[in-house]
């Protein structure tokens, strides 16, 4: 039996060379047994008709999903639903131009939205399970900077402020009540 631990870590390798190997043999042996049961320019015609049917709506299908990541990331939004879709889409069209019934079945199910939809939330839910998210103030890069000014119009209000440029030498993290200065302070520093 294959174990999915390998010395640790997760071995993906065994199951890859399984798929590889057993994927084709029930794919000619699908096509024979189809081949036998409606015959063999019948099964020759479905092959090359699933396979253009394929293409087509591999190609409608990428161009929607290349419109919501544009205005996605137009919108300021994060492109993360519209680049798994893609993924998708990319590995879906891969298993259509592969000749084969059970590759254009999982092919054609993940060009229908609503099934890439239902997959992607699956995927969500168990990496997202398996992995720790933490929000920093400013990295996510559809942010401003942490603590930067927004004018009325929502961009960065840059007018006014004093751009200084220099190079940290050292970096001495200051507890609460010395990072805060009075107003004496801040005016004695300003002065100075």
């Amino acid at each position: 039996m294959l174990s999915p631990v390998l010395n640790g870590k997760f071995a993906v390798l065994p199951y890859v060379l399984l798929i590889g190997i057993a994927v084709p043999v029930v794919e000619i042996l699908l096509l024979l047994w189809m081949a036998e049961a409606i015959g063999f320019w019948m099964t020759v015609g479905i092959i090359f008709i699933t396979g253009g049917l394929g293409a087509t709506l591999w190609r409608y299908q990428g161009i929607g999903v290349l419109g919501r990541l544009r205005q996605g990331i137009h919108q300021k939004q994060s492109p993360g639903d519209a680049l798994m879709d893609g993924a998708m889409i990319f590995f879906a069209g891969g298993l259509l131009l592969t000749p084969g019934i059970l590759t254009d079945l999982v092919g054609f199910s993940l060009l229908i939205p609503w099934n890439r939809k239902f997959l992607r939330n699956r995927m969500k839910a168990h990496f997202s399970s398996r992995f720790q998210f933490m929000n920093v103030a400013g990295s996510h890069p559809f942010q401003a900077p942490p603590f930067a000014h927004r004018g009325p119009d929502n961009d960065l209000d840059t007018e006014g402020d004093d751009i200084v440029e220099g190079e940290i030498l050292s970096r001495t993290i200051l507890n609460e009540s010395e990072y805060h200065l009075s107003a004496d302070d801040d005016q004695e520093n300003r002065n100075t």
